[in-house]
């Protein structure tokens, strides 16, 4: 996570789905220790009643009722990282916020999300006067994302997100020797590359934001832009975005090939010497562009955007295509292509490409716990995950909007595209409508290897239509209605 001096939440919705929530504590945390002790907490509405100072004094007999449209802010004065939160419950459960939003700014002005998945819900109700509690979990991510470390055995598969496996071209080879990072890097010789070809999974549309990123250690000066990654259609020539290094010059540079080609070019020099470890981001957000030496914005660019989309893109790493003469000669770790953009200011690049478990507040849809003590799948369903039913679809799944940790319906399937020959399962993202007012109530994508989506702890007395949508829109929408506890197509949870 990146340092920021502004922070605030948003969007406290209490279990009962009323106007007041209480509050006993509101702490602000970085990893697992406390952020926010001497830090002024302000509020854009005074409290029903109560003082704000009661949220900050680590004493759970006293609290605050506040509007569920308070918004709670901290100006820190300097810039400090905050990675979770902590809440102290009042007398019942019905108050207490199963929902809200954490943000941080730089300037008081330009707000943006603190996670990946927008806002955290499902917060576990840790019981009367009690302080909510932290588990070690890995933070989900909702977009379709490249993250590779190149640390286990199989380094040239995807670690984190669609499976993808690249293509090692000769010049292109492991190294163990003194590598950027972990035990291991890839050596790029001036030749090699890691590709692969026509991911239709990762089909993307015009106007994508996206984010490029690495750790390099170039090993001689070579004129021209050597290619640290790319994607997009390599092999038109078209819908291209690549990020790229002159080790001559050491200039770091982001171009992207689209109805236009727009490009943004860091200072001659940025990049500093050979032989030195950097970590290079690029992004583009809404057509602007934006290079990153080692966090430190270096150079940005305005201007409408001109990406096209594309439906099979190809990916590569250490050149622009296999055998094209821009490969890059040195050490590359530690790459990550993401479709959303990840930066906007400077920030501190992460220790891991690849995530990994962080100290999070105990939630229904984000952390390995449930409401209820023990999960017993019901017959049919997929293994656990240590004691935890869909952990996967869980993180991946868009929170209820109308949590009620009563609820004890499950409605799930599986989503199978028919391919000439048989049914074959697939990743597609399915919606959960309430029929009696056509409400989206839950969205999570199927799994990719079994098709099946499971959609837990929903009101049982409802009637439910599912609908999945296929995102490459090679095939319609496919609907099932009329699903209920009467017909069997819901279910109770144990």
């Amino acid at each position: 996570m990146a340092a920021h001096r502004y922070w605030r939440v948003s969007g406290l919705r209490p279990y009962d789905l009323g106007s007041v929530v209480e509050l006993n504590e509101f702490w602000l945390l970085s990893g697992a220790t406390r952020a926010d002790a001497g830090v002024t907490l302000s509020s854009n509405i005074a409290p029903v009643s109560g003082a704000l100072s009661s949220l900050q004094d680590n004493d759970l007999s006293t609290g605050v009722l506040l509007s569920d449209k308070t918004v709670l802010s901290w100006d820190f004065g300097v810039p400090t990282d905050v990675t979770n939160i902590r809440m102290g419950a009042g007398d019942g459960r019905g108050r207490f916020p199963a929902i809200c939003y954490v943000e941080w700014s730089d300037d008081g002005v330009v707000w943006r999300e603190l996670q990946l998945l927008r806002n955290w819900a499902g917060i576990k109700w840790p019981g009367a006067r009690t302080l909510t509690e932290s588990v070690l979990r890995i933070p989900p991510i909702e977009q379709r994302t490249i993250r590779m470390s190149f640390e286990p055995a199989s380094w040239w598969l995807n670690e984190y997100g669609p499976s993808v496996s690249f293509s090692a071209s000769v010049g292109a080879s492991a190294l163990t020797v003194n590598p950027i990072s972990g035990a291991r890097s890839v050596q790029f010789s001036g030749t090699g590359s890691l590709s692969v070809t026509s991911v239709s999974s990762f089909a993307f549309s015009a106007g994508l934001d996206f984010t490029i990123q690495a750790r390099v250690r170039p090993t001689a000066s070579i004129s021209g832009m050597r290619v640290i990654a790319a994607f997009g259609g390599m092999r038109d020539g078209i819908s291209v975005a690549y990020l790229g290094l002159d080790s001559s010059t050491g200039t770091v540079s982001l171009s992207v090939v689209g109805s236009t080609t727009r490009f943004v070019v860091s200072p001659a020099g940025a990049f500093g010497p050979l032989n030195v470890n950097r970590h290079v981001a690029a992004t583009s957000e809404n057509g602007v562009l934006r290079l990153f030496i080692d966090g430190v914005l270096v150079a940005t660019t305005t201007g409408a955007g001109t990406f096209t989309g594309y439906s099979n893109p190809d990916f590569t790493i250490g050149n622009y295509t296999v055998g094209g003469s821009n490969s890059f000669l040195g050490v590359i770790d530690e790459v990550g292509i993401d479709f959303k953009a990840l930066y906007f200011g400077d920030f501190t690049p992460p220790a891991a490409i690849v995530p990994q478990p962080e100290w999070m507040i105990d939630a229904v849809t984000f952390s390995p716990a449930f409401t209820r003590p023990v999960v017993v799948p019901t017959p049919g369903a997929m293994s656990s995950f240590a004691g935890v039913s869909l952990k996967a679809l869980q993180a991946r799944a868009r929170p209820s909007y109308l949590f009620d940790p009563l609820a004890r319906g499950r409605v799930r399937g599986n989503v199978l595209l028919f391919s000439g020959i048989t049914n074959v399962p697939v990743s597609r993202r399915v919606s959960l409508v309430r029929e009696r007012d056509m409400l989206i109530v839950m969205q999570q994508w199927s799994d990719r290897a079994t098709g099946v989506y499971d959609f837990q702890y929903v009101e049982e007395g409802e009637a439910y239509t599912v609908i999945a949508h296929d995102y490459t829109h090679d095939k319609r929408a496919v609907i099932a209605d009329s699903l209920t506890l009467a017909n069997g197509k819901v279910e109770l949870m144990p």
